[in-house]
């Protein structure tokens, strides 16, 4: 599976790895947190973005 975020063009992952969507714990934000990250065990979420966790399929 092969799944790129919209900063495909600005940031670069090692091989093997693909840009995904990652969901964070952060107290700091008082919340769950966004962001972008490179991950080797992607999965398609909605809206055909590339996933990291689970908490991209809600």
């Amino acid at each position: 599976l092969k799944c790129y975020g919209i900063f495909r063009k600005i940031m670069t992952c090692p091989q093997g790895q693909n840009i995904c969507e990652k969901f964070a714990y952060s107290p700091m934000h008082n919340g769950w947190m966004y962001s972008w990250g490179c991950t080797s065990n992607c999965h398609k979420g909605p809206l055909d973005k590339c996933c990291s966790t689970d908490l991209c399929n809600y």
